[in-house]
């Protein structure tokens, strides 16, 4: 008895009611933060949020009538048991008493085949519709400029605390549906989820955002448009196939707005489940029983998570190469200029907090003024025509001339016809010219060349070549 307590459909219920309000209270709460930070991300993920309250009130609905169809199963096994011990059951005969003794049951049966169909076309359009609006906004938009910092902060922290609540919800409700009665209760677990993961990177990039790389949070906007589309597809997908798949009495059948792209993060070993099913078939032996799966069955979510802590740790470690110099940058700040870190390993926050930019100092950098490259070189000891062409491209400078009766004016007008664009024949007082010149040069001062106030923000790169065309012309 206390066992048909613990899996009575009541319990569902009341999970799914909570998740209900839970899912509301977090689509306002975020909505507001993202319209107090300013983020656009923030505002997709209040969307995110709604469209669960779709999932967890047909959850709470179904489990409201499989309860009410237990309790008339328990009513008709007690007038059952009356009829057999010879009680009088006069007033409990006739036709439309006993009909009503399944009225639940058929009401239970009407839901699980028509109305959660219904409710899957519902939540299809509406994450399909809402990221194809949210998309719009997005492209027109723009860039948009986020609050103080402050308020990035601690709109993060709540936004971190949301997706702690969230997680451990979601983890509540995938375990409760471990049991057969629950199992519908995986449809929103694996969606809450969703949000929790959503809702966590959303505060780490929101820091990111802050420190200088306001990208991060604008690719995160892109991304969860992406997934409400997929998800809605999905969803659409699933209510197409559902018509088509047999139905096997006492068999559990799968909802169409049960997800299961997001059932590979809810429930891992659901994949294990289904790889050993297909061994099983194809070798004829139950590979799901040999103790190998079974410890791996248990291990896969700890040994996954381990391998992320892992990673990331190693993004605590830097490794500047031989001949170059390391300068650490917190938030996109340099930190050590004056003293680069020399080649080796060093240790560091991890990512995204601190990052290592390297410069080749002992090396000698070659950079390449009034040319480009090709396929076909030359060998530098063969003389050429200036008429055959020596690079890939030779972009032509024209070149003021401030004597045009210099002696080898007339060599120039000799090697090329009069009257020609850019000669020096006639009132012409300028010249096109080729100017091909290799530059070498090595990196003495990181701060200088990097990280100088005036020129922070533009390549240095760039700047050696804007300075070289200048000086060379």
């Amino acid at each position: 008895m206390t066992k048909q307590t613990k899996l009575s459909p009541r319990r569902a219920e009341v999970l799914s009611l909570l998740a209900f309000g839970l899912h509301l209270l977090f689509f306002f709460l975020t909505f507001y933060l993202s319209q107090r930070a300013n983020t656009l991300a923030g505002k997709i993920e209040a969307w995110h949020f709604l469209g669960g309250t779709l999932i967890w009130l047909i959850l709470c609905l179904l489990f409201r009538q499989r309860r009410l169809a237990e309790d008339e199963r328990l009513d008709a096994e007690q007038y059952q048991r009356l009829r057999q011990e010879g009680k009088d059951t006069s007033v409990f005969e006739g036709t439309l008493v006993a009909d009503s003794l399944h009225l639940a049951q058929r009401r239970l049966n009407w839901m699980e085949k028509y109305l959660q169909g219904l409710f899957a076309i519902i939540l299809s359009l509406y994450l399909l519709g809402i990221g194809y609006w949210l998309y719009r906004s997005l492209r027109a938009a723009g860039s948009v400029a986020l609050a103080a910092h402050d308020v990035i902060l601690e709109t993060a922290a709540l936004m971190a605390v949301l997706a702690l609540v969230s997680f451990l919800f979601s983890r509540y409700a995938v375990g409760m549906s471990q049991h057969r009665t629950w199992r519908p209760l995986r449809a929103g677990g694996s969606y809450l989820l969703s949000n929790a993961l959503a809702c966590f990177v959303l505060a780490i990039l929101l820091l990111v955002a802050d420190a200088g790389y306001p990208a991060a949070e604008r690719i995160l906007s892109y991304v969860l448009v992406v997934t409400l589309v997929l998800l809605g597809v999905e969803v659409l997908l699933n209510f197409v196939l559902d018509a088509f798949r047999p139905r096997v009495k006492g068999q559990y059948h799968r909802a169409a707005y049960e997800s299961r792209l997001l059932g590979l993060f809810s429930e891992p070993g659901g994949i294990l489940r289904t790889f050993a099913h297909a061994m099983d078939y194809q070798f004829g032996f139950k590979v799901s029983e040999t103790w190998f799966y079974r410890l791996l069955e248990k291990a896969v979510v700890p040994l996954l998570a381990c391998q992320a802590v892992a990673l990331y740790c190693l993004s605590c470690f830097a490794v500047v190469p031989a001949g170059h110099v390391g300068v650490l940058e917190r938030w996109g700040r340099p930190v050590n200029v004056s003293s680069p870190f020399d080649s080796g390993l060093h240790l560091k926050l991890p990512w995204p907090v601190d990052s290592v930019r390297t410069f080749p100092v002992d090396n000698i950098q070659i950079l390449e003024i009034g040319f480009e490259r090709g396929e076909k070189e030359y060998d530098s000891q063969t003389p050429i025509l200036w008429t055959v062409k020596h690079w890939q491209d030779e972009p032509p400078f024209m070149v003021a001339i401030s004597d045009p009766n210099r002696l080898y004016q007339g060599a120039l007008e000799t090697a090329r016809p009069a009257g020609r664009p850019g000669s020096v024949s006639g009132q012409n007082n300028f010249d096109l010219l080729v100017v091909p010149l290799i530059i070498h040069y090595r990196i003495a001062d990181v701060a200088a060349y990097e990280y100088d106030r005036r020129t922070s923000h533009i390549d240095p790169v760039a700047i050696l070549q804007a300075v070289c065309y200048r000086q060379a012309l």
